[in-house]
């Protein structure tokens, strides 16, 4: 790790998955950020977990050498099926002082996701419009069978497919499916823009995995916002 990734760091955080280990760098809250105000956007109640990461996160090979980084501000990593997903999902809601003065402050909602295997950023929201951004994530729902993941509020859903190609984050409606948010992703059989789906047709059946990566299936069928394993070396 550079040394200058170390300077007035608080904390850090080493996570590991099925190929890779990485280290979550916890700094100091930025001065424009108003103090006590950083929190994880994830509802409390639910069994979802989160770690903080305020600098830089590091994916390394199992040999010990580094395979990215990047800076990650005032996030908060979120750990259910941290091991089994080939993404690094985060997300956190803050306030950060408006002008010189700091005589008010605007309420801020990021969401981010980097490939695992790459470090490249999947899907970034970093939105201070309160008619859009998303409210308290509830469930995080891995369907195997449509390869995709899904972190879920009451009124939008950042979906993530899998289809063997770099992929990408997709920012969608709320708990019903129907279309919304900012692309306004239809999530009704016939009409969604996941892999398989077409015209009058439902789900096909799911693509081979790619050679050494990609979406690795699970034994079990679907899961909703249950509490898993974090990925925690032993």
């Amino acid at each position: 790790m550079k040394p200058e990734h170390l300077n007035k760091i608080v904390s850090l955080h080493l996570l590991k998955d099925r190929k890779y280990y990485y280290i979550a760098c916890n700094g100091s809250v930025d001065q424009e950020v108003v103090a006590g105000s950083l929190m994880v956007n994830l509802m409390p109640g639910t069994g979802l977990r989160s770690l903080p990461v305020n600098g830089e996160l590091y994916c390394f090979e199992k040999s010990g050498e580094v395979l990215w980084f990047n800076h990650v501000p005032n996030q908060m990593i979120v750990l259910d099926d941290f091991a089994d997903l080939p993404i690094v999902q985060l997300t956190s809601r803050y306030q950060r002082w408006m002008g010189a003065a700091r005589a008010q402050a605007q309420q801020y909602v990021a969401v981010n996701s980097y490939e695992k295997r790459t470090g490249k950023l999947m899907f970034e929201n970093k939105d201070n419009n309160t008619s859009e951004f998303p409210q308290q994530f509830h469930s995080l729902k891995v369907d195997v069978r449509g390869r995709k993941v899904e972190l879920i509020s009451y009124n939008k859903k950042v979906v993530h497919y899998f289809d063997g190609s770099s992929g990408a984050g997709k920012e969608g409606g709320g708990k019903d499916g129907r279309p919304g948010g900012k692309t306004g992703i239809p999530e009704m059989p016939g009409t969604g823009t996941a892999p398989g789906f077409g015209p009058g047709g439902g789900p096909a059946p799911p693509p081979p995995l790619p050679p050494g990566g990609g979406f690795r299936p699970k034994l079990r069928g679907q899961v909703e916002g249950r509490l898993s394993p974090a990925g925690l070396p032993k």
